[in-house]
């Protein structure tokens, strides 16, 4: 009975995301807008790529880790992770990644979400304005603007995410609608929208975080008390 219980246990935990914390990679970092070469993870932007991605085998320290062109941090786990504007500072640009689940996602069947994020250092500010939205098809942006859609998992109004040396988790669950394949991560909001607050302590007025560990699965009462 032991046995099965852990194993059912370990089931549930299965994480559906690829390449979570962004380890896995088709070719090392070198520059901005690369966030694709950590496959499957990509932006949805089709007309000018976007998004970094940072790696311990960046030599250049432009996109490395933990030395890089926003600040110093390392990697919640292993040694790299992704990054994204929540706020330039220009009207409405956004910043997103993206990708396919490893399944679908089940009607009516509640799922734990979490991922974490890390202020940049050179951020003079910090926002409230970051989830993961889940489709059943990619998200598509042809522009650089915020992408106006809905997101299950929130991180909450007013709890400004200003934390520059620790990561910060954004966690919760929501039910299936089922037939979700992909998530996108980032702020959904227009600046009119966006909370943001003064930190200090950087360089430019926009709010830039590390993103790291993204996790979904499967969950219900069996698996709570974990």
């Amino acid at each position: 009975v032991l046995i099965l219980c852990k194993c059912n246990i370990a089931f549930a935990q299965n994480n559906l995301v690829p390449n979570p914390s962004f380890e896995d990679y088709e070719v090392c970092p070198y520059n901005f807008y690369q966030i694709n070469y950590a496959a499957p993870w990509h932006t949805p932007n089709i007309v000018i790529e976007e998004s970094e991605y940072y790696n311990q085998c960046d030599l250049t320290n432009l996109v490395s880790v933990p030395q890089n062109w926003v600040g110093l941090q390392n990697a919640n786990t292993g040694i790299a992770y992704a990054g994204v504007y929540s706020f330039r500072g220009i009207t409405n640009i956004r910043e997103y990644i993206e990708t396919e689940l490893l399944e679908e996602l089940e009607a009516n069947k509640k799922y734990c979400v979490s991922f974490y994020v890390s202020l940049s250092d050179k951020s003079n500010m910090a926002s409230d304005g970051y989830g993961i939205y889940f489709s059943d098809t990619p998200v598509i942006s042809v522009d650089s603007y915020y992408i106006p859609v809905n997101p299950q998992i929130e991180n909450p109004i007013g709890n400004f995410l200003s934390d520059k040396e620790n990561w910060m988790l954004i966690s919760d669950t929501f039910v299936a609608n089922g037939g979700e394949k992909y998530i996108t991560i980032g702020n959904f909001l227009d600046d009119a929208n966006t909370n943001t607050t003064y930190v200090g302590g950087g360089v430019w007025d926009f709010a830039y975080y590390y993103i790291d560990d993204v996790s979904v699965y499967y969950c219900d009462k069996d698996t709570s008390f974990l």
